[in-house]
C-alpha cells in the first residue's frame, strides 16, 4: 500500500513540517554503497541507492568522477531494476547480472567504447539465485581482464512428475449422470499430472538470499560463456572468491554446510580458505582438485592478495568461534604466495591505536592496500567508524585523521570519548587515493577523496550535502562515557543528540542497538534524524557487549543478558540527559529492534514507571520459544548461559547443559532472562512492528508478547508486515513504521 499523504485540509506550513514530508525528504537521500576505479581512463565510478516510495523498491544509479580533477563525468546512469549484481573492471568493462521473471538469469557484458558486447541467457539448469550483498558474494575480475567470478546457487533437480489415473478418483453422482457426455469421456481418459513437491532443504537463514548450496561460476568476458567452477568439495558452501595473481586458480571461503545455522552477522561459523585450480573449463566444466590453505585455523575468510602478488591476507574469527558469540573482534593473518608445503600463517600483532579489529566489510585488494606491506581498513573504534592504517609486518596501527571540514560535517563538541564522523572506504586507485563515504548523526552521507602523500593525509569533498536535509542549526551530538557500577569504571560510550537550539525538546528517546554484539556508531540514521526533527533528544546506548570497546567488556554480557545490558541502558539514559542538560522530568520513550527490542521489553518490565512509550521492532521476548524456532538457536544458548555448549567449537543448537530440545532446567533459565518473565509489571503503552517472514526473531515472538499484554488489559498496538524479514527494510515499510512511531510518541508522551 502506498504511503498515506498528509491530509489536504492540513495547513501548508504544517504539512511541510509534518513527519510525512520529512520522511519523503529522507527517502530521496542517495546513499553511496560501493565504487570502482578504472585506470585506463582514470576515473572513479560510485554506485548509489535511493528509495522509491511509489514503487516500494530501492533504485540504483552510478556517478562517475575524473580521478584527477574530481569533476563529474557525464550524467548519473540508472541501474536497471532487475540487475542483481553490477561490477566494473579496471579495463572499463561492466558486468550486469539480471534476474528474469521465470527465475532464470541474463548476463550482459558492456565495453566503454563498443557498448554491449555479449548477452547470455542462463537457465535454471546452470544456476539459481545470484548471491549479491550477502555473506557469500563473490565479485572479482582476473588480472588479465578476461574472466569474472561470482557466486550463485547450484542448480536444483527438476521436480518429478506425479502421474495419476483420473478414473481412480471417486466421482460424485452428478458427475456419474453425465458420463455419456463426449467431453467428459475425453477428459477422463487424460492422465492427471502435477509437479511433485521437492524435499525440504535447509537454508542459511535470515537475509542469506535463500542460500542452500552457494557455489562459484566464472564468466568469460571474451565470449560471454558461463561455467560452474569444478573441484569444490562436497559438503561445503563457498563464496568470497578472488583470482590468484596468475589467474590460474581461485581462493575462496568455504563453510561446512552439513549442519546449517543462520550465517548473516554470524561470524562464529567454521570456515576455511580453499585454493581451487581453474584448469580448462569446457561447457561441462572440468573436474579439478582443491587445497585447504588454512588447515590449522578453524576460522578463515575474506581473502585478498597484496598488489605484488607475494602475500595472501585474510581475516579470522577463531576467538569468536571459541566464545560462541555471533560477532566479535577479528584477527588479521598473512601467508606467503605462492604457498609452499612449509609455508606458515602469520598473525599480525595489532597494537598502537587499538588492539582489536572490528571490520565493517571484507578485505579487497583494490580497496584496502596502500603498499604490499600496508593496508587501510574501515573498523569500529569505540562509538565511531574510523579508518585504521596497519603495518602488516609490525602490526603498528594508527587512526587516519578524520575529515574536519565544518562546512559539510557537524563537528561534535565537548565529547567525553573519541568522536568523529563515519569514514567508510569505497574504492582506491592503488596509488594513495581513496573514495570515502562520510556522514555524522546530523549530516547525510557524502563522498570525499582521501589522499596519502609523503605520510600526510588530506581530504577533499566530492559531493555537496543534501539541501533537503541540512544539519539542524544549533543541534548537538557527541559521545559520552558510560559509567559502570563503580565510580572509576567505564564500560563503554554512547552517542547523544539534542535538537536544534530553537526547538523545544518534547522528550527523550533511548535507542539501544540490536545484536547485542554490534555498536551504535556516530553516523547518519534516518530514524534518529527524524526524531530530532520532531523535537526529541536521542541517546544511542552502547552497553556492555557492544563492539569496539575490547574483548573484556564485550564478554561480560553473555550469561548476563536482561541484567547488565538493562542496567547499562538506564545509566546511558541518566548520563545522556545530564550531558545534554535535559530536565529529568521530560517524558521518556524507548525505541529498539531485535536485541534492542529485547532490552525495550525488559526496561518497561523492570522499570515500569520510567517510560511513557515503547516502540519494539521484531523484539526478542521469549527465549523459551525462540530457541526452537530461530535460525540461530546457538545465540539463545550463549547469551542465556554465557558459553557455547560444544567444546569442539562447532556451531551447536544445544543449551549450556548440552540439552536440545532444552531440558526443564535450561527452559527455566531461558524464561528467567526473557522479557516475558516481567510482563506482569508492564504499564507502558507499546507499539509492536513485526515482519511476518523474519527467520532470526520469528514473528511469534512479538505476537506472543502482544497476547500476553492484551490478556492483562495493557495498551498494545501491533502492525505485521507481510513479505518483510528481520530488517523491515522495504521503503514503504520503513515509511509506515516511522510514521506510526512519531504518531505513537506524540500520542503517549
Amino acid at each position: 500500500m502506498p504511503p498515506v499523504a498528509p491530509s489536504t485540509s492540513m495547513p501548508a506550513a504544517a504539512a511541510a513540517n509534518s513527519p510525512h514530508a520529512f520522511l519523503r525528504k529522507l527517502a530521496k537521500l542517495p546513499t553511496p554503497t560501493s565504487a570502482w576505479f578504472t585506470p585506463r581512463s582514470p576515473s572513479f565510478h560510485v554506485h548509489l541507492t535511493q528509495k522509491d516510495l511509489h514503487a516500494n523498491i530501492q533504485r540504483g544509479f552510478i556517478r562517475s568522477f575524473d580521478a584527477r580533477s574530481l569533476s563529474p563525468l557525464g550524467i548519473p546512469r540508472p541501474v536497471e531494476q532487475d540487475a542483481v549484481l553490477v561490477a566494473v573492471s579496471p579495463h572499463n568493462t561492466t558486468v550486469v547480472l539480471k534476474k528474469n521473471e521465470k527465475k532464470s538469469h541474463t548476463v550482459e557484458i558492456w565495453d566503454a567504447e563498443y557498448g554491449r558486447t555479449h548477452v547470455t541467457e542462463i537457465p535454471e539448469t546452470v544456476h539459481g539465485t545470484v548471491h549479491a550483498a550477502t555473506t557469500f558474494e563473490s565479485n572479482a575480475f582476473s588480472s588479465c581482464a578476461k574472466m569474472f567470478v561470482y557466486t550463485a546457487e547450484a542448480p536444483k533437480c527438476k521436480p518429478t512428475k506425479h502421474v495419476g489415473n483420473p478414473q481412480e478418483i471417486p466421482q460424485s453422482s452428478e458427475d456419474s449422470s453425465n458420463n455419456n457426455d463426449s467431453s467428459s469421456a475425453s477428459s477422463s481418459s487424460a492422465l492427471l499430472t502435477w509437479d511433485s513437491t521437492r524435499q525440504y532443504e535447509q537454508t542459511w537463514g535470515e537475509a542469506s538470499g535463500g542460500a542452500v548450496k552457494p557455489t562459484l561460476f566464472t564468466l568469460n568476458l571474451e565470449d560471454g560463456t558461463v561455467n560452474r567452477v569444478q573441484g569444490i568439495p562436497d559438503g561445503v558452501a563457498v563464496g568470497q572468491a578472488t583470482f590468484t595473481p596468475d589467474d590460474k586458480a581461485l581462493v575462496c571461503t568455504a563453510w561446512d554446510d552439513t549442519s546449517k545455522l543462520g550465517i548473516t552477522f554470524c561470524f562464529n561459523r567454521q570456515s576455511r580458505l580453499l585454493l581451487v585450480p581453474l584448469g580448462s573449463q569446457d561447457s561441462q566444466g572440468s573436474q579439478g582438485s582443491h587445497q585447504i590453505l588454512s588447515p590449522t585455523i578453524p576460522s578463515a575468510l575474506s581473502p585478498a592478495f597484496s598488489p605484488d602478488g607475494k602475500r595472501l591476507v585474510f581475516l579470522s574469527h577463531a576467538d569468536t568461534l571459541a566464545s560462541g558469540v555471533h560477532m566479535s573482534d577479528a584477527t588479521l593473518h598473512t601467508m606467503p604466495w605462492p604457498p609452499k608445503d612449509d609455508a606458515t600463517i602469520t598473525k599480525v600483532p595489532i597494537h598502537g591505536a587499538t588492539e582489536y579489529l572490528y571490520m565493517t566489510g571484507r578485505l579487497k585488494t583494490e580497496v584496502n592496500f596502500v603498499t604490499p606491506n600496508r593496508i587501510v581498513v574501515t573498523s569500529i573504534l569505540r562509538s565511531c567508524i574510523a579508518l585504521l592504517d596497519i603495518d602488516l609486518t609490525s602490526g603498528e596501527t594508527s587512526v587516519v585523521p578524520p575529515c574536519d571540514d565544518n562546512d559539510v560535517l557537524a563537528a561534535p563538541k565537548n565529547s567525553d570519548d573519541l568522536a568523529q564522523c563515519e569514514s567508510s572506504l569505497l574504492a582506491s586507485d592503488g596509488d594513495g587515493t581513496w573514495i570515502v563515504r562520510l556522514s555524522d548523526p546530523l549530516s547525510p552521507p557524502i563522498l570525499a577523496k582521501l589522499t596519502l602523500d609523503d605520510a600526510s593525509w588530506t581530504w577533499q569533498i566530492l559531493t555537496k550535502p543534501s539541501p533537503d536535509v541540512p544539519p539542524p542549526k544549533g543541534a548537538y551530538w557527541g559521545c559520552i562515557s558510560l559509567p559502570g557500577e563503580e565510580e572509576s569504571l567505564v564500560v563503554g560510550s554512547s552517542v547523544v543528540l539534542r535538537p536544534a537550539a530553537d526547538v523545544e525538546v518534547k522528550g527523550v528517546i533511548l535507542l539501544p542497538h540490536g545484536g547485542p554484539h554490534t555498536t551504535s556508531t556516530a553516523q547518519f540514521f534516518a530514524s534518529t534524524r527524524l526524531f530530532l526533527e520532531m523535537g526529541y533528544a536521542v541517546i544511542l546506548a552502547n552497553y556492555r557487549g557492544s563492539l569496539g570497546f575490547g574483548r573484556q567488556l564485550q564478554m561480560q554480557l553473555p550469561g548476563n543478558v536482561g541484567r547488565l545490558d538493562v542496567r547499562d541502558c538506564v545509566a546511558a539514559l541518566e548520563s545522556g540527559m545530564k550531558k545534554m542538560d535535559i530536565d529529568d522530568a521530560l517524558p521518556k520513550a524507548i525505541f529498539g529492534g531485535s536485541h534492542g527490542g529485547f532490552l525495550g521489553a525488559h526496561l518497561v518490565g523492570q522499570h515500569a514507571d520510567l517510560f511513557k512509550a515503547a516502540i519494539l521492532r521484531n523484539p526478542v521476548t521469549n527465549l523459551v520459544s525462540m530457541a526452537s524456532t530461530t535460525d540461530i538457536p546457538d545465540w539463545c544458548c550463549v547469551e542465556a548461559f554465557g558459553k557455547p555448549a560444544d567444546v569442539e567449537q562447532q556451531p551447536s543448537a544445544r543449551m549450556g547443559d548440552g540439552s536440545f530440545p532444552p531440558s526443564p532446567e535450561a527452559l527455566a533459565r531461558l524464561h528467567e532472562v526473557s522479557p516475558i518473565a516481567h510482563v506482569d509489571n508492564v504499564k507502558t503503552p507499546i507499539l509492536l512492528l513485526l515482519g511476518s517472514g523474519d527467520e532470526r526473531v520469528p514473528v511469534e515472538q512479538g505476537l506472543q508478547y502482544r497476547r500476553a499484554l492484551a490478556m492483562r488489559g495493557q495498551d498494545v498496538e501491533t502492525y505485521q508486515y507481510d513479505g518483510e524479514g528481520h530488517s523491515l527494510a522495504k521503503p514503504q515499510t520503513e515509511f509506515e513504521c516511522l510514521s506510526h512511531t512519531i504518531r505513537f510518541l506524540d500520542e503517549k508522551m
